[in-house]
């Protein structure tokens, strides 16, 4: 019991804020991308894919990188094969691709 008050406290107090930034749902254009895309078969649909998160975030400015994550990618590489390994669409491919160097470090 008394462990658990110690993970409670941790995880309230010491854990950047930063790492709850897009826990329920993408908060930049890039992660909306990383969000929707996955799974796109076609350009018709990638490309529509991408404007819908362009009406969502119309800012498509370069977001801060994220920290290391303890369940997801930690470099772009890693995020590229995450999340781009079952789109069937070039296009969709080109914009995960331009997600992941955006949001996660080169190796």
């Amino acid at each position: 019991m008394k462990n658990i008050k110690y993970l409670v406290f941790f995880l309230i107090f010491l854990m950047p804020f930063n790492a709850f930034a897009g826990m329920f749902g993408p908060s930049n254009f890039w992660e909306c991308i990383l969000d929707e895309m996955p799974g796109v078969k076609n350009d018709a649909v990638a490309n529509a894919t991408m404007m819908k998160c362009r009406k969502k975030f119309p800012n498509t400015a370069y977001p801060q990188k994220k920290s290391s994550s303890l369940f997801g990618p930690k470099t772009a590489n890693e995020c590229i094969i995450k999340y781009a390994k079952d789109v069937s669409s070039p296009r969709g491919a080109e914009l995960i691709r331009a997600a992941c160097y955006r949001l996660y470090p080169r190796e």
